[in-house]
């Protein structure tokens, strides 16, 4: 061990986190920090002790790593965490050898898509910074501990982790693995990996020379191309260099001699003094995990992908800033498990991206290797013009040839078919197609969003967002008005930048701008889509999802916790002037209860045409139970058939068991009407209906929005959500309902189990033909509510309302002659 090895803490791990992290390398450090900074409890543990610095992995950190560095606060501290001198990091050097000639100008090419500039430090290096860092705030890092079981169980993970003779139980509710590309947690969690394996190895070596042997001020930083020797000759310390020896065969082990021999070729010094610190195989080859995700098991850094060196450090800090944030909002009840999900479908197609690039990379560089030998590269001390010519075409070839970081690999993490992003219509047809090798800033959704400074003191447009989900604002203060008071209801911090001038706001137009906390653009708009700024948070939090291929106002998912079963379905239909953001609560609510929720759009009634406006719905209620059908719970065997809550098994493409269906207002007579057409073989038959808000023949006249609003609901939380969304139409409750729809409703002698909702101060009911109804169905509940308006289902007794319709739920669900699960047998009130 030396003074530049990092030492694990060996204590005990607790008992109970939030967040189990496996793995204390830099990506499983991170990951502590960027949870830690969201209030998250995190612990670390890892079957090593110590990291050596001899065995450190990455060295060089690009600009999108930096600007990580930068916002958890930890970058002036690896700044200063210097493993060898300052002065020999003069960028990196073409050379024939370390002692030999130039074959391009030193330096590096600044990028011009970032405020930040990349760094070289080991990895090691880090580590130790985000040691300190965690333990500056509590943070349990306890290395010695070696994951030997884990068990998924419900609503958190059991791992049994193992030291010196004592097993113990770590309770979590979620494990992020980052141990390594040979991960114990991916094994366990019983994830594969995809991708071919490599024919052949490389070896990485750090050979060890006596202080002073290199002169003062070497470069510290260089890829040599002679007869013997290529690639990368870094120092990593005074006196350790980083080489590459190979390919060599697989089965083949060289001998410690030629590998020396090999290393005396990249210094350039035959009778260099030099010493194997160590040694390791690398291979270019791409292996990525089936999944980043099984149930409440998370996989990140080298865990989840492994392939040809190069960058992949960077990749897994991507991971982690992706992950952080949908984890922290999970846990902290705000965002559902669709944001999870997408940490899967984000990442993971980018890094198979990345990969593909990079081992095309890497067999061209093998090739060029070839082509710069055929030409011959000179001896050191070969000064003869036919020499000076050699190294002069070998010059020629590499700036010819594709060379340092490629912008696409660095900056362009588009993620473009993920469930959490407001793409823009034909967004898809008109984006460039990702490629490695070419970037520009881009503030379309899906998209890194473009930084740049905000004030002349050096702010950055990063450094205002901070780890917020942000909004820029460029001309909409209406817009700001509107996302500012969608995030509160929704208890989200929402960091809010309004540019008016400067390099930050030419990379704006105008509008407004939705972005995570990973930097990522979520939504763009100049004006509020259907359902309003609620309806783009939702859809941001993945606590509304919208399947694939529908239009962003088909409908509005709800899924309960991934945990626990599928209770039963339920669509829910809105009423006159309603949309379906109306109807979050009431479906937010059933979801937790782990019924499976979809909003549908509001019917459409042609008062000359009622029938064929009923066939018409029943058509939208048929493709609406297309999209609902059963999925199986998160730890769950993806390729096994899914089942309700009693364990019955349900057909993939059937809704579990009980289907209901909730109609408001105008909504409920058309549920009524169809109720009674006795069509049991039709995909969305129900096994009963709700009827909140039925309205009666009679029209009641309000005198403008206020008095529209008071005649709906007293709760001043839904008459916020009414105002402030675009899509509900004030005056609709004016008009009369069709009176042969209402003929129909009132009429029906539907078999199917009904409850009736209705509130007792509601203007547009009929008590008597509500009670006259329910009196004649076979199989009908009436409960009136008291103090409650039109809005049955979101007034200010929407709790209780709520609960009545669970109660209704699991009464079906009990099977065998309808009856209350619970009865009062005295009651004093």
């Amino acid at each position: 061990m030396t003074s530049r090895d990092v030492l694990f803490p060996t204590g005990e791990p607790p008992s109970d986190v939030d967040v189990l992290i496996v793995g204390a390398g830099p990506v499983g450090l991170s990951a502590a920090v960027e949870l830690t900074a969201r209030d998250v409890r995190v612990a670390v543990v890892d079957a090593a002790t110590s990291a050596e610095l001899v065995r450190a992995g990455a060295m060089g950190h690009s600009p999108r790593t930096v600007e990580h560095f930068r916002r958890w606060g930890v970058l002036q501290a690896i700044r200063t965490a210097w493993t060898f001198p300052p002065e020999w990091n003069r960028g990196i050097r073409l050379a024939t050898s370390l002692a030999g000639h130039d074959l391009a100008p030193a330096g590096r090419r600044p990028q011009a898509f970032s405020l930040s500039r990349p760094i070289r430090r080991p990895q090691t290096a880090l580590q130790q910074v985000f040691v300190d860092h965690l333990a500056l705030r509590g943070v349990s890092v306890n290395g010695g501990w070696r994951v030997v079981g884990l068990t998924q169980t419900g609503d958190h993970v059991e791992t049994d982790v193992f030291s010196a003779g004592e097993t113990r139980t770590i309770r979590s509710r979620y494990v992020l693995g980052a141990d390594g590309g040979s991960s114990t947690v991916r094994r366990l969690a019983g994830i594969d990996r995809d991708g071919a394996y490599a024919d052949e190895k490389m070896l990485r070596l750090v050979v060890r020379t006596r202080p002073g042997a290199l002169g003062p001020a070497p470069s510290g930083t260089n890829i040599v191309y002679n007869q013997v020797a290529s690639g990368f000759l870094a120092a990593i310390s005074p006196t350790e260099w980083r080489v590459y020896a190979g390919p060599f065969p697989l089965d083949e082990t060289p001998s410690d001699d030629a590998l020396l021999d090999i290393a005396r070729a990249a210094f350039g010094v035959p009778d260099l003094d030099l010493q194997i610190a160590s040694k390791t195989s690398f291979y270019q080859a791409t292996r990525i995990a089936t999944t980043f995700r099984r149930g409440r098991v998370l996989l990140a850094g080298d865990a989840a992908h492994v392939r040809t060196p190069g960058g992949n450090l960077g990749e897994g800090f991507g991971d982690v800033v992706n992950l952080g944030w949908k984890l922290a909002a999970v846990l902290a009840g705000r965002a559902g498990d669709t944001l999870l999900d997408s940490y899967d479908a984000e990442r993971r197609t980018h890094n198979w991206r990345v990969a593909d690039h990079a081992l095309a990379s890497a067999r061209r560089t093998r090739a060029l290797v070839g082509r710069i030998r055929a030409i011959g590269v000179p001896a050191d001390d070969d000064t003869t013009p036919a020499a000076a010519e050699a190294r002069q075409s070998i010059a020629a070839l590499l700036a010819e040839s594709p060379g340092g970081e490629a912008p696409g690999v660095v900056f362009d993490e588009r993620y473009d078919a993920s469930d959490v992003i407001w793409y823009e219509p034909g967004q898809h047809e008109s984006d460039d197609p990702w490629t490695a090798t070419a970037y520009a800033d881009d503030p379309r959704p899906g998209h890194r969003a473009p930084d740049a400074y905000v004030d002349p003191w050096g702010d950055t447009l990063y450094d205002r967002l901070g780890f917020t989900v942000g909004l820029i604002v460029v001309d909409a203060p209406d817009l700001a008005a509107a996302f500012s008071a969608a995030a509160d209801r929704r208890g989200l911090d929402l960091s809010i930048v309004h540019l008016t001038h400067g390099p930050a706001r030419d990379r704006y137009p105008a509008g407004a701008y939705l972005i995570r906390p990973d930097q990522h653009v979520a939504w763009r708009g100049t004006t509020l889509p259907p359902g309003g700024a609620a309806a783009v948070l939702d859809h941001l939090l993945g606590t509304v999802t919208h399947p694939k291929g529908s239009t962003m106002s088909d409908y509005l998912d709800f899924t309960g916790p991934a945990e626990l079963r599928t209770r039963g379905t339920v669509l829910i239909a809105p009423g006159r002037g309603e949309s379906q953001n109306s109807y979050l609560r009431l479906a937010t609510r059933l979801a937790a209860d782990s019924y499976r929720v979809r909003v549908v759009p509001a019917p459409i009634v042609d008062a000359d045409d009622v029938a064929g406006s009923l066939d018409r719905y029943a058509s939208v209620l048929a493709d609406a139970v297309k999209g609902v059908c059963a999925a199986p719970s998160r730890d769950a065997d993806p390729d096994a058939a899914s089942h309700s809550d009693d364990g019955t098994r349900v057909a993939e493409d059937r809704p579990v068991a009980p289907l209901v269906v909730i109609g408001a207002d105008t909504a409920a007579a058309v549920v009524a009407a169809l109720a009674d057409r006795a069509e049991p073989e039709a995909a969305w038959w129900p096994a009963a209906v709700v009827l909140a808000g039925l309205p009666s023949y009679a029209v009641h006249e309000v005198g403008g929005w206020d008095d529209e609003l008071d005649a709906r609901t007293h709760c001043s939380v839904h008459r916020g959500v009414l105002s402030g969304d675009p899509a509900v139409q004030p005056g609709t409750l004016a008009g009369p309902v069709p009176a042969r729809l209402l003929d129909l409703a009132y009429q029906t002698e539907s078999a199917l189990p009904h409850l009736i909702l209705s509130g007792d101060a509601d203007p547009y009911a009929d008590r008597d033909q509500l009670t006259s109804l329910a009196r004649r169905l076979p199989l009908a509940r009436l409960s009136v509510v008291r103090g409650a308006h039109h809005d049955v289902l979101n007034d200010l007794q929407h709790r209780t309302v709520a609960a009545e319709i669970v109660s209704f739920l699991e009464a079906l669900r009990a099977g065998g002659p309808l009856r209350p699960i619970a009865h009062s047998v005295h009651s004093a009130w």
